[in-house]
Parts: structure tokens; C-alpha cells; sequence
């Protein structure tokens, strides 16, 4: 049985207590975080007990894995001590808002024997698994032009927020995972980025080393979340929008149309349970991570590159051992 310590906030710690409970091979042995009278009401509906630190966490419960509720860019000393006591992590989002750290704490999990998964939710979300698996497979033949967008509610202001970091790291990071784990390695991108009031906007253009060139979507506003991509090819193309019926269409060049198919386990499991259960399997040898630390670290590096980007104006370059330039 794996023992998991949660860290974070309210809603956050909710929302994954809730995926544990559903994951026989693992127990809650402990929640920690700020928040601590909306923890405790948490806590006490999942009949988990709540601690006024993570220090007093490590040192009274019983923990294998320390999940932390969000990016490691708001988690960067937890994350630290959780590895310093001998503990693996889960985290949720990015390790960090930069490659330099995200070395760091890689290798600190190295010096001390243990491990940390990184939550890129694409590659257990029902959609995206299918569209990696139809680009896989020669679905849609070479790869030609990709558009992907997502959008997420404004989270207002918050003692959290890493400023002009946050779109690209937060709300992208799963996009360029998920385009890295499809495509390969990129080479260049090219961002833009407006922000007015509560509403943020950017657009990045990304040409992979393959050749496909991809155009990503990103947006904070008062709407909820939606997501969508369009996959092209010389052979045909893949189709998702997060408000449809049937989330993901396959059109061929003999003017097929297949749907993604549905299944219970599809209908019930969320990516956040999907993933959490695969982490549980890793952690009890039952299964090899389908992430590594170098994928963690090149979904950082390729967001520092649209930063840069976003920042200059101009296109950057991904270098062949990883550093933008």
C-alpha cells in the first residue's frame, strides 16, 4: 500500500483526495498547507488528518509520497524538504519556472534515492492519448500543421501568481509535453502575448524538428475551460473540441469520419485518477513511468523558449543539448 501525504489548497487538495480514494493500492495519510481551517474542513470530510505543517506531516505520519497540489514553482521549498526527508513527489504541475532550478531539484532527487512525477495530465486524457496514438500509427500521414487551444478561467490575483510566467508555465506546459511526446524535439518558436484586465491571450508558433509546424493557443479570461486541436496531415486529419459530443474525429482522405469510441472506464476516470493510479503502480514496482525527469525538464525548457520569446519579440532556438539561445 502506497502512504500519500497531500499538500496544497483547498479545492486542489479535494479534488486529489478525492482521485485517491478511488485508487485501491494507496492511502491519504496526511494533509498540509496553508489553508489551514479550509484543509481541516476538507480533511475531515475524507476522514484524513490535517497538519499544521509538513514538517509536522513527515514527522508523525507514516509517507511514501508527498503529492503537491499544484506547479513546483509554488512548491519549491516544500518540494525540497519533502526530497531532503527521503520522500518521492508527485507534482501536479511544472518541477519549476526555469531549467536551472528544475536541474537542481532533479538532481537532488537523485542525490537522495528517491523519485519525482511530473503530472502532464495530456498523456491520460482520453482525447490526447488517442490523437498521440493516430499520429503514432500513420493515421493522418506525415504531419504537416497542428493547432491547439486551450482556455482557463482567470485565477485573479494570488500571492501564487509568478507573474508573466504563469499562462505559459500553468496553463501550456501540458500542450508542450504533449506536442514534444507526438512530434519529437522543437526547434524554434515564436511568441506573442496581450494581456488587458483579466483577460490574457498569446499565441506561440512552434516549429518542430520534424517539420510540423504547430500553432498553440493559450487564454485566461471569465469563460470556463475549453480545449481543442486540429491535427493535419497529407492523409487527413484529427479533430477535438472539449464542447462536442463526441470529443475526438478521425477524416481520412477517402472522406471517413471515426469517433473516438466511448468506454465506462473512459466516462468515470478522470486524467487526474488516470494518473495518480499509474504513479501508485510505479511506485509499488507495478509499473514503469510513462514520464521521465528529462520529459519534466524539456516541458520547462520549451516554456522558458516561448518566455524568452514573448519577452523579445523575436523567434528563439532551441539548442541540440536543450538551452534556448
Amino acid at each position: 500500500m502506497v502512504k500519500v501525504a497531500v499538500i496544497g489548497s483547498g479545492a486542489a487538495v479535494e479534488a486529489h483526495l478525492e482521485a485517491w480514494s478511488r485508487i485501491d493500492r494507496a492511502v491519504v495519510t496526511g494533509v498540509s498547507g496553508k489553508d489551514a481551517n479550509g484543509l481541516r474542513e476538507v480533511s475531515d470530510r475524507g476522514g484524513v488528518a490535517c497538519f499544521d505543517s509538513l514538517s509536522d506531516l513527515l514527522a508523525q505520519a507514516d509517507v511514501d509520497v508527498v503529492d503537491v497540489c499544484g506547479p513546483g514553482l509554488w512548491f519549491r521549498e516544500p518540494i525540497r524538504q519533502a526530497v531532503r526527508a527521503g520522500k518521492s513527489v508527485i507534482c501536479e504541475g511544472p518541477l519549476s519556472a526555469n531549467v536551472k532550478d528544475t536541474n537542481e531539484l532533479i538532481d537532488l532527487c537523485e542525490q537522495h534515492g528517491v523519485q519525482v512525477y511530473t503530472g502532464h495530465l495530456l498523456r491520460f486524457s482520453p482525447e490526447y492519448v488517442d490523437a498521440h496514438q493516430q499520429v503514432e500509427n500513420g493515421a493522418i500521414g506525415k504531419p504537416g500543421v497542428f493547432r491547439l487551444s486551450r482556455s482557463m478561467p482567470n485565477p485573479g490575483e494570488s500571492s501564487l501568481s509568478v507573474g508573466n510566467q504563469d499562462l505559459f508555465l500553468t496553463v501550456g506546459a501540458g500542450e508542450w509535453d504533449w506536442l514534444r511526446w507526438t512530434l519529437g524535439e522543437v526547434k524554434r518558436v515564436m511568441a506573442r502575448r496581450v494581456k488587458h484586465s483579466s483577460v490574457e491571450y498569446a499565441l506561440t508558433t512552434l516549429r518542430m524538428e520534424d517539420g510540423t509546424v504547430v500553432h498553440v493557443e493559450l487564454s485566461r479570461s471569465e469563460c470556463v475551460s475549453e480545449s481543442s486541436f486540429e491535427l493535419a496531415g497529407d492523409q487527413g486529419m484529427i479533430s477535438h473540441n472539449s464542447n462536442e459530443s463526441t470529443p475526438v474525429r478521425l477524416k481520412t482522405s477517402q472522406e471517413s469520419s471515426v469517433g473516438l469510441v466511448q468506454t465506462e472506464d473512459l466516462l468515470v476516470k478522470s486524467p487526474l485518477q488516470r494518473w495518480l493510479e499509474h504513479v501508485a503502480n510505479c511506485l509499488s514496482g507495478g509499473e514503469k513511468s510513462i514520464g521521465s525527469t528529462e520529459d519534466a525538464r524539456k516541458a520547462v525548457e520549451i516554456a522558458e523558449a516561448v518566455i524568452q520569446s514573448a519577452e523579445a519579440g523575436k523567434p528563439v532556438s532551441i539548442g541540440g543539448k536543450g538551452e534556448a539561445k
